[in-house]
This record gives structure tokens, C-alpha cells and sequence, in this order.
């Protein structure tokens, strides 16, 4: 049932009831007045018609239920009653108020069906009554004033009913508007909140993926600020491979100036030898001058003693160059692979600096071996010195074994020739590649500063992406607050 029908239900039942009591406590006066003055026929008749409204109200309104059907009959007995009492008590200029009392009673419900039965069935019992009553100058004039206040009432009260119906039909149609408008709101209410739960899960699902993707960034912002952290380092490194790789360029200048100087001090000593053994039969005539030769060569040798300890010196610090180049050339390598695709680049760079220092190791170790040679040669040739000042100290009685020294020193210093060319050559080899492996560090070290400022700048927006994602996560939990209070207040 529809609000509005309740509403006029429970209206109809109160008018009802209402006119129940009303009649009751007016018919139960009468009944008292007359059974008090002793009227007995008169009590009984109202005594019956109390009993007989009663016995309707209660059919009427909890046997049949029939509440709007209750008002007609109401008026239909009451009437019955009124009338049939001219016939049976007798007219009476009494009966005239009751008409009025009863014409209120049947405008109770504002029903125009109600009260023109009532109304006119009151209008007849009056003329019946007025006819019935003797009548005298003073009951004329009274009937005549009842007649025209009843006639005027009854317009009043007409006027009044139809008001109240026009009235009650506009409430009823904006009561259904209201009810129609109410199950519209509510519908738009159940809509409203299932699209704003719905909103609410949509919201949730896209903070916990805002969240994921937050955590997930700051891992890739520490991720990155290690692999910028390593280049650095990387690049530091790379900058002193640069630096011992400049020292190892000046270095090998300087063994390759060393080693020009000492080819040409070596042929000029075998020029000595030969000269020594073209001119063996003036050897008395020149043994003070041979001293002095002698003396010369053995200070020469001191010198390319020293500077063979100076070059195997030299080799030393090259072999702990390239060590350290092949170790950082490792390190490069791991942490191109641990960079991925983006350290591709630094694996190839890192792959030639490798090959540089193994081909570096090598050639110092040739440069190592050679000298090692020399060294020992020169610690012969040295210790020939020692005989030939010995003999020439014997004089000519050694003159024919200096001759074989002579000859063995020339040998000695063809050989150290040689051994001079070839350790120039290497020299020249080890300058070459040293100058390669400058270029290729200082390459790989422009390589690695231009990926760190990538890194930088890539942190640099990871960074950015991770504060926005924090605001739009806030945004989505103050959201999804404000729509759950929505739907609380709701």
C-alpha cells in the first residue's frame, strides 16, 4: 500500500471514530436527560439507537471491514433514527437542534456524498418535524429562523466540504508526486551508492597499484644510485688508468731515448773492438791508451748497467699498470653485466682494456726477459773487462789472449747490439700500445661520466614520478574517505 493510501486510511479511521464518539456522547446525553426526568419511552428509543450505532460501528469496522462504507451508514441510521422519532416520541421543537448536531456530524469526513445524505435526509426529518408541530406565533417564527440558519449552515458547510475536497485531492496528488519523488531519490540513493562503492573498489585497486609502483620505484631509485655510485668509481679508476697510462707513455719515451742511446754507445764500443783488433800489433805502443779505453768502457757499462736496472725498474711499474688495468677491466665488466642492457657498451670498452693489458703483460714480460739477457750479458761483458785490465796489466805476455778477448768482446758486443734493437723495438711496440690504451681509458671514461649523468638525470625523474605517485595516492585515500562518509551520511 502506497503512503498516500495509508495516510488516508488512518484519516478515514480517526473521522470515523470521531463520529462514533461524537454521536454517542450526544445520544448518551439524551438517553441520560430523559431516563433522569423519567421519560422512559423516550430513553428506551435512544437506548436502542445507541446500541444499534454501536452494533454498526463494530460490524462495520473490525467484522467487515468496511471503514469507508462506515460514514453513509452511520448517516443512514442516524437519519432513520431521527426521522422515525416524530412517529414514535412525537414532533418536538427539540428535535431542531439535534438536526443541526446532526448535519455537523454528517460534514465530520468532508465527504460530499456523506454530507448530502446527511444533509438532506436532516432537511426532511426538519420539514416533517416543522409539519407535525402545532403551531403557534412563537413556534412559527422559530421553525421559520431554524429553517433559514439550517439552509445557510448547510451552504456554509457545502462550501467548506468542497474546499476541503479540493484541498485534500491537491494534498493527495502531492503526496504521490512527494512518494513518487521519494522512491526516485531512493532509487538514485541505491544507485548513487553502489557507484560510489563501486568507486571506492576502483579507487583501492589503483592506490595499491600506485603504492606497488611507488615501492618499485624507489627499489629502481636505489638500484640506480648504486649503478651512478659504481660508475663514478668506475670513472675515477678509468681516470687513473688514464693518468699510469700517460706515466707509462713518458716512460716508454724516455726506455726508447735510453735504448737509441745505448745502440749508439754499443756500436761505438764494437768500432773500439775493431779498431783494438786491426791495430793488435801496436798493442804495447797503445796499452796506456787502451787503459784509458779501458777505463772509458767500464764507466759505459756502469752506465748501461744503471739504466738497465732503471728499465728493469721500468718494467716493474708497467707490469703493476697493466695488472691493475686487466683487474679494473674486470670490474667493468661486472658491473656492465650487472647494468644490463644499458652496459653493453661498457663490456666492449672493458673487453679492449683487457686485451690491451694482457698484450701489455706480455710485452713486459718479453721487455722483462730481454733485459734479464742484457743484464746477464752486460755481467759477462763486465767481467771480460775485468780480464782484459788484468792482461793489460800483465802486458804482453797476455797480448795473444787479449787478441781472444778482443774477439769474444766483439762477439759480446754484436750480440748486445741486438739485444739493444730488439729492446727498442719493444720499447716502440709497448709506446704504441700505451698511447691505445690512453685513448681507450679516456674513451671509456667520457662513456662512463655521460651514463652516469643519464643515471643522474634518470634518478632525477624516477624521483619526480615517485612524489607524484605519493600525491595521487594521497588524492585516492582522501577520496575514497570522503565517499565512504558519503555513503555513511547517506
Amino acid at each position: 500500500m502506497k503512503a498516500v493510501e495509508q495516510v488516508q486510511q488512518k484519516d478515514l479511521m480517526k473521522k470515523n471514530v470521531l463520529l462514533f464518539v461524537t454521536f454517542l456522547l450526544s445520544i448518551g446525553t439524551a438517553f441520560f436527560k430523559t431516563f433522569s426526568y423519567g421519560q422512559g419511552d423516550k430513553a428506551l428509543f435512544y437506548m436502542t439507537e445507541m446500541v444499534s450505532f454501536s452494533v454498526l460501528f463494530v460490524l462495520v469496522l473490525f467484522v467487515f471491514r468496511k471503514p469507508a462504507l462506515y460514514p453513509i451508514l452511520a448517516v443512514l441510521l442516524i437519519s432513520g433514527f431521527t426521522c422515525s422519532s416524530i412517529f414514535i416520541i412525537g414532533a418536538t421543537i427539540e428535535l431542531i437542534p439535534v438536526l443541526f448536531v446532526l448535519s455537523l456530524i454528517s460534514a465530520i469526513h468532508f465527504n460530499q456524498v456523506v454530507f448530502a445524505i446527511g444533509y438532506s435526509l436532516g432537511f426532511i426529518t426538519f420539514l416533517l418535524n416543522a409539519l407535525n408541530i402545532p403551531l403557534t406565533p412563537e413556534t412559527q417564527s422559530l421553525i421559520t429562523t431554524s429553517a433559514l440558519g439550517y439552509i445557510l449552515s448547510g451552504i456554509i458547510l457545502g462550501v467548506l466540504i468542497y474546499l476541503a475536497a479540493r484541498l485534500s485531492k491537491q494534498i493527495s496528488v502531492l503526496m504521490t508526486e512527494t512518494e513518487s519523488r521519494s522512491l526516485e531519490q531512493a532509487k538514485q540513493k541505491t544507485e548513487l551508492e553502489q557507484k560510489v562503492k563501486s568507486m571506492i573498489g576502483d579507487i583501492t585497486k589503483v592506490n595499491e597499484r600506485i603504492q606497488a609502483n611507488r615501492i618499485s620505484q624507489e627499489e629502481m631509485k636505489i638500484v640506480i644510485n648504486e649503478v651512478a655510485s659504481g660508475s663514478l668509481s668506475q670513472a675515477e679508476q678509468i681516470g687513473g688508468i688514464a693518468e699510469n697510462a700517460n706515466h707509462t707513455v713518458e716512460s716508454m719515451e724516455h726506455l726508447f731515448t735510453v735504448s737509441t742511446g745505448l745502440e749508439g754507445r754499443s756500436m761505438k764500443a764494437g768500432q773500439v773492438v775493431d779498431e783494438s783488433r786491426v791495430h793488435m800489433n801496436g798493442l804495447h805502443e797503445d796499452m796506456n791508451e787502451l787503459g784509458n779505453i779501458l777505463k772509458s768502457l767500464n764507466q759505459t757499462f756502469e752506465t748501461l748497467s744503471n739504466t738497465i736496472k732503471e728499465t728493469n725498474s721500468f718494467t716493474g711499474t708497467i707490469k703493476g699498470i697493466t695488472d691493475q688495468t686487466n683487474l679494473l677491466a674486470l670490474n667493468a665488466s661486472i658491473e656492465a653485466a650487472r647494468a644490463g642492457e644499458a652496459g653493453k657498451g661498457f663490456a666492449v670498452v672493458a673487453e679492449e682494456i683487457r686485451k690491451l693489458a694482457d698484450m701489455s703483460s706480455q710485452t713486459t714480460d718479453h721487455i722483462h726477459q730481454n733485459l734479464n739477457k742484457l743484464n746477464q750479458n752486460n755481467s759477462d761483458a763486465l767481467s771480460k773487462l775485468g780480464q782484459s785490465s788484468e792482461f793489460i796489466r800483465k802486458g804482453q805476455q797476455s797480448a795473444e789472449m787479449a787478441a781472444d778477448s778482443f774477439q769474444q768482446t766483439a762477439e759480446v758486443f754484436e750480440h748486445l747490439s741486438g739485444q739493444v734493437q730488439s729492446l727498442k723495438e719493444l720499447a716502440n711496440q709497448v709506446k704504441g700500445k700505451s698511447g691505445l690504451v690512453e685513448i681507450s681509458t679516456s674513451e671509456l671514461a667520457a662513456v662512463i661520466e655521460q651514463s652516469t649523468a643519464s643515471l643522474e638525470e634518470m634518478t632525477a625523474t624516477v624521483e619526480t614520478l615517485n612524489n607524484d605517485n605519493i600525491l595521487i595516492a594521497e588524492l585516492m585515500d582522501d577520496t575514497a574517505v570522503k565517499a565512504k562518509s558519503m555513503i555513511s551520511a547517506s
